[in-house]
This record gives structure tokens, sequence and C-alpha cells, in this order.
């Protein structure tokens, strides 16, 4: 068994080495792919479903009339294309695999009236599509406008995944503070799996690379975080149902796609975005084993992750029908968002559901231990108390012990009763706190026996200290109405210096 998981381990470890190295390569060879982003200011127009078909050719007609220096808007199409404006060609681009990158591209001031063309590969019907799914012309700050307003959704689901992977982290280290054996890593995981998310929706929505121009890198890191999220899934529900081996057996599969996929990419074989299909259909068979395990595992707090679960596969399912029934549109990744927000307050509630029962039961310890070094009468520390800090005693310089004993108490017992002689015991500890309690620690080691283990005080200090605390009981008895016309405090002193 821990040949197979050391092997298991070591297999998964060259996994993650492999994805994090294409990983850098692919991101570092597609910085360079810039889409033109621009900035600019007037109404964008949409030119969404007046797309024709003609051949390897899609064709429009531009507004009779538009704004000088407007820019034409296309989104989600792959393969090389080239635009054009009557007669003339405009643009002309390279495939970059970015299959979620958007392009503004300059239109010429006198093309009002014109057909505007658009011939690409892969098909006349995809770009067809493409173009009555997503397309449109206008100033570069309407454009930036409509664009932001499209995927401000993004941004803020990116700041939540930010935050709530900060402060899941955080649980993570106080479930370790609680509690040694808790699951620390299931919550760390969750976190890299939210942070992951964010990543994704924000690099996935166009408006990440209109702040930055980096078309290449935007896709890439869109790829990466999308192929990383089942992993990370995975590895959560891992950490929560550590009998469930099918579900390493799920993670090791989700891996290995990343990789190969990243290896495809980076050798040129088949892009990654194609190869993003296999995903999906691993997604499909991630959910009906999931669901199915934790049918298996039910436990309080796991019918409450299995809830989460449940919403965030639906959510996954929902979005893959969208995708594919409509990919220009950008509902899908709203509707991923939504899942994974679904999936944190679940499994938050959870998590809360568990720290006020470990803080019960924290704070429930600390009061038997409490009890255990405490006097319950005096509110000192009793014998087993003083026997438990007797070992600083050997090594503590200056340290000097002051025994305390209250006379007649016996006969206070049992001429008053033995309340008169709380009270009574009560008093006498309530004056040694008074007075030697800034100097030390005070024990009630006996019934009648008192002890003060005082630092850094010295044999004469003590005496003066001793002379207070007798100044002290003396005004007590004074002023305690209960006791002052029935008995007297008298106390007996040993001061030994260790």
């Amino acid at each position: 068994m821990a040949r197979g998981q050391t092997e298991t381990n070591r297999n998964r470890i060259l996994l993650w080495i492999l994805v994090g190295l294409l990983s850098v390569i692919l991101l570092v060879r597609n910085g360079s792919a810039n889409a033109d982003v621009l900035k600019a200011d007037y109404p964008a127009q949409s030119l969404a479903g007046t797309w024709s078909e003609d051949g390897d050719t899609c064709k429009a007609t531009l507004p009779k009339s538009y704004p000088s220096r407007s820019v034409l808007e296309l989104s989600s199409i792959q393969g090389d294309f080239e635009v054009s404006v009557g007669d003339e060609v405009i643009y002309r681009t390279r495939d970059t695999g970015a299959a979620t990158a958007i392009l503004w591209i300059p239109l010429p001031d006198d093309g009002g009236g014109k057909e505007l063309q658009v011939t690409g590969e892969g098909g006349s019907l995809s770009l067809l599509n493409a173009l009555n799914g997503s397309s449109a012309l206008g100033t570069r700050a309407a454009l930036q406008e409509r664009l932001f307003r499209s995927y401000f959704y993004a941004l803020l689901f990116f700041i939540f995944s930010v935050i709530a992977s900060v402060f899941v982290f955080y649980i993570s280290i106080r479930q370790r503070h609680l509690d040694a054996n808790s699951p620390v890593h299931a919550m760390g995981v969750l976190g890299a799996f939210i942070l992951c998310s964010g990543i994704w929706a924000i690099t996935d929505a166009q408006f990440l690379q209109f702040l930055t121009g980096r078309t290449g890198f935007c896709a890439m890191v869109s790829v990466v975080a999308f192929f990383l999220m089942p992993v990370f899934f995975l590895q959560f529900l891992e950490v929560l149902l550590p009998k469930a081996r099918v579900l390493v057996w799920l993670e090791r599969c989700a891996l290995t796609l990343a990789a190969l996929a990243l290896f495809l990419q980076f050798t040129g074989i088949l892009s990654a975005y194609y190869f993003v299909r296999v995903l999906h259909l691993f997604l499909v068979v991630m959910f009906i084993v999931t669901v199915d395990v934790f049918s298996k595992n039910r436990t309080k707090d796991n019918q409450g992750i299995l809830v989460g679960c449940v919403a965030y596969f639906f959510c996954e399912i929902t979005t893959l029908v969208v995708y594919y029934l409509n990919p220009t549109s950008r509902l899908y990744s709203a509707i991923l968002c939504l899942g994974v927000v679904l999936l944190v307050i679940s499994c938050l509630g959870v998590w809360f559901d568990w720290y006020l029962r470990e803080l019960g039961r924290v704070a429930k310890d600390d009061a038997y231990r409490d009890m255990a070094y405490r006097d319950f009468l005096t509110g000192l520390g009793n014998r087993a108390a003083y026997e438990r800090d007797c070992e600083r005693v050997d090594t503590a310089p200056n340290v000097t012990l002051v025994m305390f004993d209250i006379n007649g108490l016996k006969q206070t017992n049992d001429t008053f009763g033995h309340a008169m002689g709380d009270d009574l015991i009560k008093a006498s500890a309530d004056g040694i706190r008074e007075t030697f309690a800034p100097y030390g620690t005070i024990y009630r080691i006996g019934g009648d026996e008192f002890l003060a283990l005082l630092n850094g005080v010295t044999r004469e200090e003590a005496q003066h200290l001793q002379a207070a605390f007798a100044e002290r009981m003396r005004d007590k008895e004074s002023r305690v109405n209960n006791l002052s016309n029935i008995l007297s405090f008298h106390h007996s002193f040993r001061i030994m210096e260790v």
C-alpha cells in the first residue's frame, strides 16, 4: 500500500512539473500576440444578425454613416481570415489560437454604405455564426464602455475569488490551530480552486484583454486556469473523502488532460482550444461519479458540501449546454461563476458549523483544564497547580516561598458553622491576593494553608510584604461586619528563600 501510494505521488509530481513547465513556455511564447485594443468615444452599433453567407465569405453592409475613426469589433474567430471594405483589404491576421480573443479593426472613414466582407478558414458556417453572434462597430470609447458593461460580472467575480481564497487560506490556518488532525489541506486546495476560477473568469472575459492588450497571453492563461480548475476541485474532494479512491484516479486523469492539452498546443499538433471539448466530456463524467461517491459517504458535513457540489455541477452542465448552443454568448461564463459562488457559500457554511463546534470543544476543554488547576472556593491555584509550577522554582533566580496558615479555622467551623469558615478562607485569600499577587502566584494547597510563590523577591522584601498583609487584614477585620464581632484574623507565616 505504501509503495503504491509513493508511486502515485511521484507520478502526480511529474505531471505537475510537466504542466507547470509547458504553461510557462506557452505563456512566454504567446506574450507577443496582441490585438489592437485602443480607446475612443461614441455609441456602438451591433452587426449581429446582419451577416449573410456567400461561399467562403460572409458579408454585411456598413451603415451609410458612422463616426470617423470607427473600428470593427470581431470576437471568437479562429483560424486565418481577412477583412475588406468594398475592394480594399483592411485587415489580415494569422491564427493565434486565442478562441476568446477580441479584435478591434480600424474602418476607413469613407466606408459608409459599402459591403463589409470577412473571409476565413474553418468553414463559412462557423464564421457566420461567430459574426452573427458578436460583432459591432463604433468609436473606441463606445466599444470600451460596451465591453466594460458586458464583462463587469467577471471583474466582480475575480475580486470575490481573491477575497474568498484569502479567507479560505486563513481558515486552513485556523483549522490547524484548533485541531491538528483536521483536513487543513482540503481548505487550502479549495482556496486554490476559487482563485483559479477567478483567474479563468477574468481572462476568459475579453475585459482583461482590453486592459492589457495581450491577446495570446490572456487566452493562454484562461486555458491553463480552466484545465486546472477540475484538478484542484478533485483534490478538495479527495481530502474530504480519503476512502474514495475513484476520486484519486479522476484527479490524475484531469491532471493528465491538462498536460496533454498543453503539450499539443506547444507542439502545434492541435490547439488546446479544440482539446477543451475533451475536458467538457470529462466534466460530465466527473459530475456523475462525484454525486455517486457522496451518496455513499453521507455525513452531516458531507451533506452540506454535496449540496454545493450539485449546485456547482448543475451550473457546469448548464454552462456546457449554453456554450454549445451559442458559443459567442458570454452567458456560459456568468453561469459557471454563479456555480463557484454557490459552492463556496456551501463549503464556508459547513466550515462555520465546524468552527463553532470546535470553539465550543476548545472552550469546554479550557474550562475543564482550569477546573483541574483551580481552587473552587477562592479562585486561586490549587495543589496540583503548585506541583505543576514547582519545576520552574529550581531554575528561577530569587524565588521566595511564603507559607500561610489560618489559625482557628477548625474552631470557627465547629462553633459558627462551615459557612462562616468559608467566609474566613475567602477573606484571607482576598488579602493574600491583594498583597502578594503583583509579585508572583498564589495557591491554596490545603484547607487552611496558602502559599505565595514570589519571583525576584528577597527575604527582606517578603517580610515587608508580610507586614503589609497583616495591616491589610486588620483593616479588613474592622470592615467585614459579619466577621468582626465573631472572630479575628490570625495567620502564621513561614518565609523560605529557594
